[in-house]
């Protein structure tokens, strides 16, 4: 019993090391960056915003700032 046990730890403990070294031995198909001056309408896109300049010159959220505070 305690040779089929030390079998099974032995092969799973291997299969592990297998599947650990096939994904850390993936090599990268794309060196280039995200950005991409192609627009492609069936991803979604990614967009970073300025928050603090854009509510610093955003009029209408001035406005609604405004609105809330009175």
């Amino acid at each position: 019993m305690k040779t089929s046990v030390s079998n099974f730890i032995k092969t799973s403990l291997a299969i592990t090391a297998i599947v650990i070294f096939a994904a850390c031995n993936q090599t990268k198909t794309n060196s280039t960056p995200a950005v991409s001056t192609t627009r492609s309408h069936s991803k979604p896109e990614i967009v970073y915003v300025n928050s603090d300049s854009l509510l610093n010159k955003y009029e209408y959220f001035k406005d609604l700032s405004k609105r809330l505070q009175d």
